[in-house]
């Protein structure tokens, strides 16, 4: 399939030069997402020396894959928060988002970006007599939190064209486009002397006395303070252990139906699972459908969007098809903030909600650097601790990873008859060799094992990748990194290997 996110129908309006030579700077910021843009927005006007660096282009990543959605409760039920929190730290979260939406909507009309930013309401409802009793208790608790949601019968007109029973809605939640926001941003930041570079991979990472030094392909930058906005912590961090890597669907299509009115709506179809619902301009947005990183089909997963678009509102075509990451946190919220010991800074653990807690992550970060108390800093602590909170989680999560690991090693695959776009990884000799064939009928073979933590990486079948199901590296189907935790791409094998897996695949071919 063709993963292109209907966000980037307005790409090529903003482009940003590579990082060259040698500089230093007070700040600099890995990754061009809604986290680094605005870290770099809110810490320029500071008067600081900033320098953002992307690997690909900017707001491109999981930022321009995401579902444009903004709302202040997160994409777990109240329930499950209160079975961690108490309710002051939940109304807490919920301020912190609230006000992060707040500042999205001030910087679009300060910077007059044109982004589709309007104001929408939430809705959640059931889709099965099943799902009935956890929307009712949500409703109940989000009463006891103060929340003003109103309740939906069975028959609703926000609920009739999605087949909803019952559900509960809250107003004043946002949508827009978050690539046009994020690149809007980056452009004038540019403009005003702000250095955003794209096509900038940071290659190392070295940890000095006072400072730190990033290498790109093409330069050297020494900064005092670094922001990893890279979504997860690049190489090897124990935040990995608390985290569990995924990938989730979305599709875009003209529909012969359409919702009574333009909101953010959340199916609950089955326990366990959500289906994100709503329009942009005259497509109908679906999203849903997670698995593990490397861990699940994405055809599979993005033919039943098409199928649910389809039996719910007449899908004609399907324009657009795409996935994103995100990765989840043990103990449900976000891990933000200072590294113990260093100037340097991460922000990973978004779940589903990356676009507004990547808000409340610069500007926690901001505060940071400027010696302010932020009122959020303490909940969000990238160093934070929460065995009770984390165990569950935490156990399952690497259990899984060493399953990966162990039964991967243990697999013997050798060699066969590849399809156009299919790949396989191969034991020859001890070896792991990734391979694929393209369209064109062109095999290309790199090293089968993950240079982050050597686990063997695993043919993404749909968007074409190799995909680590470990801590949720990707690379391309030559072995170039596209997201970490992973710094550099699959192992090179040597010539006379290759040409020895091009022959055995070509006599497979007979």
């Amino acid at each position: 399939m063709e993963t292109q996110s209907i966000w980037f129908e307005s790409q090529n309006n903003f482009k940003f030069s590579s990082f060259e030579g040698k500089e230093e700077v007070d700040v600099a910021i890995i990754g061009g997402g809604i986290t680094g843009v605005t870290a770099a927005y809110l810490l320029s006007q500071t008067g600081l020396r900033v320098k953002l660096l992307e690997a690909g282009r900017i707001g491109e990543s999981n930022t321009g894959r995401s579902t444009g959605n903004l709302y202040s409760v997160v994409d777990k039920f109240f329930e499950e928060l209160k079975s961690k929190y108490d309710e002051a730290t939940i109304l807490t979260i919920l301020k912190s988002r609230e006000e992060a939406i707040n500042f999205i909507e001030k910087t679009i009309q300060t910077l007059n970006i044109d982004c589709d930013f309007k104001r929408v309401p939430w809705v959640r409802f059931s889709g099965t007599k099943e799902m009935d009793d956890p929307i009712q208790k949500e409703f109940v608790i989000a009463q006891e939190l103060g929340l003003k949601v109103e309740w939906l019968e069975e028959g609703h007109e926000m609920l009739a064209p999605l087949q909803g029973r019952v559900g509960m809605k809250l107003d004043n939640q946002a949508q827009f486009n978050p690539y046009l926001y994020v690149a809007g941003v980056a452009d004038i930041l540019s403009h005003q002397g702000c250095g955003i570079h794209e096509g900038s991979r940071v290659n190392e990472i070295e940890k000095n006395e006072d400072s730190f030094t990033l290498t790109t392909d093409k330069g050297t930058l020494v900064t005092r303070h670094l922001i990893e906005a890279t979504h997860t912590p690049i190489g090897i961090s124990a935040l990995q252990t608390v985290l569990g890597p995924y990938r989730e669907y979305g599709i875009a299509t003209q529909t012969t139906k359409r919702l009574s009115q333009d909101g953010i709506y959340w199916g609950h179809y089955q326990k366990g699972k959500v289906t994100s619902v709503r329009h942009y301009k005259d497509r109908l947005l679906v999203i849903g459908e997670p698995h593990k990183v490397g861990q699940g089909s994405s055809i599979e997963r993005m033919g039943k969007l098409k199928n649910y678009a389809r039996e719910y509102f007449g899908a004609e075509d399907i324009s657009h098809e795409w996935g994103g990451q995100h990765y989840r946190p043990a103990d449900l919220l976000p891990f933000i903030g200072q590294r113990l010991g260093s100037r340097s800074y991460v922000a990973t653990g978004f779940a589903t909600d990356g676009l507004t807690y990547g808000t409340v992550a610069a500007l926690i970060i901001k505060d940071d650097i400027l010696g302010i108390q932020n009122p959020y800093a303490e909940i969000y602590r990238s160093s934070r601790i929460t065995p009770l909170k984390s165990a569950y989680k935490f156990i399952k999560e690497n259990l899984n990873v060493v399953q990966q690991y162990a039964g991967d090693y243990l697999r013997h695959d050798s060699v066969k008859k590849l399809r156009a776009d299919e790949g396989i990884v191969v034991n020859e000799n001890g070896r792991r060799y990734a391979i694929n064939k393209d369209q064109e009928g062109t095999l290309h073979v790199c090293s089968g094992i993950c240079p982050h933590m050597g686990c063997i990486v695993h043919w993404n079948e749909g968007e074409h990748s190799w995909d680590c199901p470990c801590h949720g590296s990707r690379f391309d189907r030559l072995g170039n990194v596209i997201e970490g935790p992973a710094l550099k791409s699959l192992g090179p094998v040597y010539e006379s290997q290759e040409l020895d897996i091009k022959r055995r695949q070509s006599e497979a071919q007979q």
